[in-house]
């Protein structure tokens, strides 16, 4: 399959594992997007239409994010916790104070169950 991109390093002819591959990073405090397709199966005008339906869609959640009073935590922000949505709400409301929230030792867990 040859591969072609929208920009990036990446060799145009070296063999992939998938027929559309998207790699982010940020560099220079910019954050950069390298598109590689299959040039036998998408058109460059299709991946490129997807690539600025993406950009479109960071711009409005930027736009959201600096909203006031926009913003909170989710569930993956304290992966060790293992909490729901509605936990992590109870717990920490819009979460900007709180760094980090952990599981209850063996001990904490005894005495919340007696």
């Amino acid at each position: 399959t040859t591969l072609a991109g929208l920009g990036g390093d990446a060799d145009p002819e070296a063999t992939r594992t998938h027929l559309l591959d998207v790699v982010g990073r940020v560099e220079h405090r910019c954050l950069e997007f390298t598109w590689s397709y299959a040039s036998g199966i998408h058109n460059e005008s299709t991946v490129r239409r997807l690539a600025e339906r993406m950009v479109d869609a960071l711009r409005e959640i930027i736009v959201h994010c600096a909203q006031p009073g926009a913003g909170g935590r989710t569930p993956s922000d304290f992966p060790l916790a293992r909490l729901d949505q509605a936990e992590v709400d109870r717990l920490v409301g819009d979460g900007r104070a709180v760094e980090d929230v952990y599981p209850l030792t063996p001990m904490q867990a005894g005495m919340v169950f007696h």
